[in-house]
């Protein structure tokens, strides 16, 4: 009898020991979905509270959009492994384990942190901000987005093009629209018989004429170089970034219209074919 009641006895104690240990697994499962849905709701607000700051929107765009891909990486890796700890995962394990795999993720993700260093260089430096047109390699657009790992440009057709940090922080970059004024050439070529002052003279009244071409720096019209078939000349003039398309087109037809009224000849090119008899 002592044997069965020892043996009821160890039973009692297991069964009670597996109850315990079942229902602690299933609060710390419960802990830690409680814990990744609160985080995860209170991260996007943070964000959205970030956002709307008054110290948060004074500061740039390209900055702010950076911040908050940096901010919401962070927040996300500390939310799962304090997931992990409710689970019962130890620190150090966890740990180790984290560190194991920023080893390995780090150098598989070369290119990916390249990415990264180049767009913290970007935003310090600022080569160029969202809304700037910009040419990079084969590549030009208008700046839509700068994130963590990549630049978002759209180009004049209205394409989206992608291009890694890593690339656009170690090449040239040429930002179109990052000042307020630019210089524009209209290169035109003219008869030799032509009177050539009278053509500079057209090319400036069509200058003067023009609201969009800037008073300072003064436009001016030279004869470039003498060509196979024409004097070329250029009219020079400054406008503003924004108009500089509207005037260039303008100025172009105004060009042809202007020597046409003047009797003023754009040669077609010409070549002296000489036969030997």
């Amino acid at each position: 009898m002592p044997d069965i009641q020892n043996y009821s006895t160890f039973l009692e104690h297991l069964w009670q020991t597996v109850k315990t240990v079942g229902a602690t697994s299933i609060f710390k499962i419960l802990l830690a979905v409680a814990i990744l849905i609160i985080g995860s709701k209170s991260i996007k607000l943070l964000i959205r509270f970030l956002n709307k700051s008054r110290g948060y929107t004074g500061l740039d765009e390209s900055v702010r959009s950076f911040l908050n891909s940096f901010i919401r990486v962070v927040l996300y890796a500390v939310l799962y492994i304090t997931a992990a700890t409710a689970l019962g995962v130890p620190e150090t394990s966890l740990v180790t384990a984290l560190a194991s795999c920023g080893l390995a993720v780090g150098l598989a993700l070369q290119g990916s942190l390249s990415n990264f260093a180049g767009g913290l260089m970007i935003l310090i430096f600022k080569p160029f901000k969202i809304g700037d047109y910009i040419v990079s390699g084969e590549y030009e657009g208008t700046v839509k987005e700068i994130n963590v790992l990549y630049t978002v440009i759209i180009t004049f057709d209205n394409r989206k093009v992608t291009i890694p940090n890593g690339s656009i922080s170690n090449a040239p970059v040429t930002d179109v629209t990052g000042l307020p004024t630019r210089r524009m050439d209209i290169p035109v070529g003219i008869a030799y018989a032509a009177d050539i002052d009278k053509a500079l003279s057209a090319l400036l009244a069509l200058a003067a004429d023009d609201k969009g071409v800037l008073k300072s720096p003064q436009s001016t019209a030279v004869v470039d170089s003498l060509g196979d078939s024409s004097v070329n000349l250029i009219l020079r003039v400054w406008v503003s970034t924004e108009n500089y398309w509207d005037v260039r087109y303008r100025l172009t037809k105004g060009v042809k219209e202007t020597f046409d009224r003047n009797g003023i000849e754009i040669p077609f090119p010409q070549m002296d074919v000489h036969i030997e008899k």
